[in-house]
């Protein structure tokens, strides 16, 4: 009785033992070597404790060499269990049959049925435990697998309800179903107003015919990519927004619903209005100019002719001649010519006037050519404005000026003097143009209309070329009587007898400060944004070209960084577009602040900004880190308080102070293995993964 409840004591003991520690010990990993370890330990202990509880001849010894095979299993799996099993066996033969501790055939065979039966339940629990094991480590995987899919569908679902753009399902017959972050931004409606009514609650009347089409293309399976339509938001106001739709399927490839991603693209139509109204403002200077004007690229394509050019070139639209070159719209010797002189311009930096006699097929024509080249603020040539108009009337004028000296029939201001250049007649045009009447001039050098802007050397050089030529042309500033300075175009002619004795000087020139100043419109317009007087995406575009063929050169990397201002809208909102300029034009010259000279910050419109950096490292992370550090000074400066005061002569001052940061996107580029707008392209996809990262950060274009 004593022995049995030692027994019943020391099982219960092990199945306390095994319960405490069992999760512990079978979610931990041994090697082979420690399990059999374990088990001869274990059978070694299950072998004293038979020994000490009974004695040898009181059998007794599979109960207690069974806990120890059972904690094996448990602990190693079945290869240990079945291993302490055989080791009970061997001990359970040698030790417990008589004649106790000797093996024989005949102990062997006394032996025989009862480790039989051992060894089959030994089999049989080793067998379940390791199924135990398998099916405990299948639950593990599948627990964590399900965890994995939950975390994922959670990280899914965040990202879903952080984007910027409206993402939304709705069924096959437009009832919406999901409804995130981005969609009540765009539209006013919380998903608790819009879930489970149809989209039509969005739709302008006029376009519910459009929504039941999309719709039937997704029922088709068709995916809808980048549909520009018009939506209503919640307080009525009607928005541009650009739908994708991709069909929603089941687990049998059933489509079941509509998936739509919807972006606001209100202020992209706005900004690409307005480029359309700048360009539509240059065209109309332009057209505005009486004479043949032009706008060429470098390479001589035309970038944009006016009205005047386009009829004498007997186009019907201007915008015939955009791309093309002077060999395809002049013959072959006067396009050539056109073009040598353009690259004159360009090389020289310097403008060119030409008088050129020109037969049109009919009769021949004098055609004055006033060639510029275009010049940014840091210096680079970008291609040549031109102005050009038929002189064949002054032409004739000044003829006829040469041989009596008499003509006055000309809108143009002439002045004459004698041998000796005291002015002894103007015309009517002189007195608009310098302010002073003929008796006031009269006998008096044209010394006293000197602007003081030329020195003696430059007209030591007209009168050496009146004495060679006979006559001399080019641009002079003079002073009128206001004491004005202003540019004027003079064509000075030497009169002599029929001897070639010197009797006059006959002097005809024009204002053409309105030129100058259309010149330099024009080529401001055309490159330059009106408001931060930044580069605007032509310049960019075609100092990237430049950069981008020097890298080849050098083997440096360049970089681009393209950034968008963070909480701006409820700027302009709160305090109007005023305020808003104010801080962009304060933007601007904190980001010129924080680049070298040599780099290039432009405007592309809107609140983006684009910084391209060139000459950079050959070496590719060495450019990336340099491409960082100027990315982050940028980002700083960006994200120090703006203190705006807006001006007003009818309210008293505005003072605005402003707290705003950037998301910059950065790629770098080498040579041209990737064109212009694959460089831009990839900028703004890093832009818009810096956004989506929580704004007010750096995003290289490719990196995690």
């Amino acid at each position: 009785m004593r022995i049995a409840k030692q027994i019943q004591s020391l099982v219960r003991n092990s199945i306390d033992w095994i319960v405490e520690r069992l999760p512990a010990l079978i979610h931990r990993e041994h090697s082979g070597n420690f399990n059999y370890l374990f088990v001869l330990i274990m059978m070694g202990i299950a072998l004293l404790v038979r020994l000490a509880i009974a004695p040898v001849n009181a059998g007794l010894q599979y109960v207690a060499f069974f806990p120890a095979v059972t904690l094996a299993a448990v602990i190693g799996g079945i290869w240990p269990g079945i291993f302490a099993t055989v080791i009970g066996l061997c001990l359970a033969t040698f030790i417990f049959i008589p004649p106790y501790y000797s093996v024989s055939i005949e102990v062997i065979k006394t032996g025989a049925w009862p480790n039989l039966v051992f060894l089959i339940d030994g089999i049989i629990v080793c067998s379940s435990i390791e199924a135990m094991h398998r099916y405990r480590a299948r639950y593990a995987k599948e627990l964590k697998e399900a965890r994995q899919s939950e975390q994922t569908l959670m990280q899914y679902a965040a990202i879903i309800d952080s984007s910027d753009d409206a993402i939304i399902t709705k069924s096959l017959d437009g009832v919406i179903t999901s409804w995130n972050r981005g969609a009540e931004r765009i539209y006013g409606y919380s998903l608790e107003e819009v879930k489970g009514r149809h989209i039509s609650l969005l739709i302008p009347e006029q376009y519910l015919d459009e929504e039941s089409r999309l719709l039937k293309q997704v029922r088709a399976g068709i995916f809808v990519n980048h549909y520009e339509t018009v939506r209503r938001r919640k307080d009525g106001k009607l928005i541009d927004i650009s739908v994708t739709l991709s069909p929603i399927r089941d687990g049998d490839e059933n489509i079941i619903g509509a998936s739509k991603v919807a972006r606001d693209i209100t202020k992209r139509k706005a900004n690409q209005l307005a480029m359309v109204r700048n360009e539509a403002n240059l065209r109309a200077v332009m057209n505005n100019s009486p004479y043949l004007t032009w706008l060429k690229d470098m390479d001589g394509h035309y970038l944009m002719i006016n009205n005047v050019y386009a009829s004498y070139l007997q186009l019907k639209d201007p915008l015939e001649a955009i791309g093309k070159t002077d060999l395809q719209l002049h013959p072959k010797d006067m396009a050539e010519k056109y073009r040598a002189d353009d690259n004159e311009v360009m090389t020289s930096r310097k403008q060119k006037h030409v008088e050129e006699s020109i037969f049109d097929g009919k009769s021949f024509q004098w055609m004055e050519t006033y060639k510029t080249p275009i010049i940014d603020a840091h210096g680079n040539v970008h291609g040549t404005v031109g102005f050009s108009k038929d002189i064949s009337v002054r032409k004739k004028m000044e003829q006829e000026l040469r041989i009596a000296a008499t003509t006055f029939e000309t809108h143009d201001a002439i002045v004459i003097t004698d041998a000796d250049g005291d002015i002894i007649k103007v015309n009517r045009a002189f007195t608009s143009v310098t302010g002073y009447s003929q008796e006031e001039v009269l006998g008096k050098n044209p010394r006293i209309m000197n602007s003081g802007r030329h020195d003696r050397t430059f007209f030591t050089e007209i009168f050496e070329t009146l004495q060679r030529d006979g006559s001399w042309a080019g641009e002079i500033w003079d002073k009128r009587k206001n004491g004005e300075i202003y540019p004027r175009w003079m064509t000075i002619t030497a009169i002599r007898d029929p001897q070639q004795i010197l009797t006059h000087y006959v002097g005809i020139f024009s204002d053409i400060t309105d030129r100058k100043k259309n010149e330099e419109l024009i080529s401001n317009m055309a490159f330059y944004d009106t408001l931060t007087q930044l580069p605007n995406r032509r310049l960019l575009n075609d100092r990237l070209g430049k950069a981008m063929a020097a890298n080849k050169r050098s083997g440096n990397y360049g970089a681009v960084m393209f950034m968008d201002l963070d909480n701006f809208k409820p700027l302009n909102d709160l305090h109007g577009h005023a305020v808003g300029d104010l801080l962009l034009i304060e933007v601007a010259r904190r980001i010129s602040n924080c680049v070298r000279e040599m780099d290039t910050v432009a405007r592309f419109g809107g609140d983006e900004f684009v910084v391209m950096i060139s000459e950079l490292d050959i070496d590719e992370s060495q450019s990336r880190e340099e491409a960082r550090i100027v990315a982050d000074k940028i980002l700083q400066s960006l994200a120090e308080t703006y203190h705006l005061t807006l001006h007003s002569g009818e309210v008293a001052e505005v003072k605005v102070e402003h707290h705003c940061t950037a998301s910059i996107g950065v790629t770098l580029f080498i040579n041209h293995e990737s064109s212009q707008d694959e460089v831009l392209k990839r900028a703004d996809m890093a832009m818009y993964q810096a956004k989506e990262s929580g704004r007010n950060t750096i995003c290289f274009y490719g990196a995690e």
